[in-house]
C-alpha cells in the first residue's frame, strides 16, 4: 500500500527496480532507464504500474499526460501525441501491465502558416524584401528540421 512516484531510477546492474513478494503498490510518473541490456523492472507480486489518465499537468518526462512510466526499453509509439504510448507495457516476473506507459517517440504537429505570396503587374514598382517564417512552440525532446518546401 504504498505509492511511488516521480522518481529517476537507471544505471543499475541489474534491475531498475525490482519487486517480490510485494502487493497493492502504485506506481506511476517515473523513470526506469536501463543502459545495461537487462530488463527494465520486474515485478512477481501484484502492483498498480499507472495511476487514471490524467491530462491536468505534465508528466515526468515532459508529457502532457500523467498515466504510468517511462521505460527505455518500451517500443510503443504515442499517435495521438499525448506522451501516452498506445501499447502496454508488460512487467517481468508476473502479470503486471503498466496500461498507460509514458513515451517521448510522440508525435507532434506543428503548423507553420504558409507564406502568402502576391505576384506585381508589370507596372508596379518593386522592392526584395526577405520572408522570414517562424515557429513559435518547441517540443521538448524531440529533434524537428524544418526546411523549405514547396506548399502542397
Amino acid at each position: 500500500n504504498n505509492t511511488l512516484t516521480n522518481n529517476t531510477v537507471y544505471n543499475n546492474s541489474q534491475y531498475q527496480i525490482y519487486l517480490q513478494s510485494s502487493n497493492y503498490n502504485l506506481i506511476y510518473n517515473n523513470i526506469f532507464n536501463a543502459s545495461t541490456g537487462q530488463g527494465v523492472v520486474y515485478d512477481s507480486g501484484s502492483n498498480y504500474w499507472n495511476t487514471s489518465y490524467d491530462c491536468s499537468g505534465t508528466n515526468i518526462i515532459g508529457g502532457d499526460c500523467i498515466g504510468g512510466n517511462f521505460y527505455s526499453d518500451y517500443s510503443g509509439t504515442d499517435s495521438n501525441g499525448d506522451g501516452i504510448g498506445e501499447t502496454i507495457y508488460s512487467i517481468l516476473g508476473g502479470s503486471n501491465i503498466d496500461f498507460l506507459p509514458l513515451t517521448n517517440q510522440r508525435e507532434r504537429l506543428v503548423e507553420v502558416p504558409s507564406p502568402v505570396i502576391q505576384m506585381p503587374n508589370k507596372k508596379e514598382k518593386v522592392s526584395q524584401q526577405p520572408i522570414n517564417q517562424s515557429v513559435h512552440r518547441a517540443v521538448s525532446g524531440l529533434p524537428k528540421s524544418i526546411t523549405p518546401e514547396s506548399a502542397n
